[in-house]
This record gives structure tokens, C-alpha cells and sequence, in this order.
């Protein structure tokens, strides 16, 4: 299975509400790599680039996943084993914010 196969394979057992976020993301990556490649490329094959992936884009077919076989789990599996703290909204320490930025 290529790489190709198995993103689409991934694709197809999202939800629908991810399906966006993924094409979004498409999107950013894909003007990321145009980007840096407009700097070493002449006007006229950016211009290709561009319009190729617009073609690309719009013979896109989006299909529905399969129904899945599985059963959700019911709510309240965990009912009683835990409680939510109080604080569990408030903001985070500064130094815990710092560590997660790496500052």
C-alpha cells in the first residue's frame, strides 16, 4: 500500500466535522511548499504550480465513509471513579505555561 493508499484509507474512517481540519490542513501544507519553492523558481512555472494544484483540487472526489461495525461505548462507564477538580477550568501556573513553550 502506498503512502497515498493509506492516507485516503485514513481519510475515509474520519468524521465528517475532522474531514475540514484535514483539508485545511492540506491547504496550509501545500502553500508552505509552493512558497518555499516560488523563490527558486521563475514566475511562469510558479504560475504552472499554481494552476496545477487548482486542478487537482477541484477533480477531487469526496466520498462517505463506511458505517463502522463498531458499537459506541455507552456514557457513564467510569461513573463515580473520579472527580473533576473544582480548579479543573482555572489557569495553568506561568512556570507550567513556560515549560510548554520551551522558555
Amino acid at each position: 500500500m502506498t503512502i497515498r493508499d493509506s492516507a485516503i484509507a485514513k481519510l475515509q474512517q474520519l468524521p465528517e466535522p475532522l474531514l475540514q481540519e484535514v483539508s485545511d490542513f492540506i491547504d496550509f501544507i501545500s502553500q508552505k511548499h509552493l512558497a518555499k519553492t516560488a523563490e527558486s523558481q521563475s514566475k511562469e512555472k510558479l504560475i504552472e504550480a499554481w494552476l496545477k494544484w487548482f486542478e487537482g483540487v477541484d477533480n477531487l472526489e469526496v466520498t462517505t465513509a463506511e458505517p463502522s461495525n463498531k458499537q459506541l461505548r455507552p456514557f457513564g462507564l467510569c461513573a463515580g471513579e473520579f472527580t473533576v477538580p473544582d480548579d479543573f477550568d482555572a489557569p495553568l501556573p506561568e512556570d507550567l505555561i513556560n515549560a510548554f513553550e520551551g522558555k
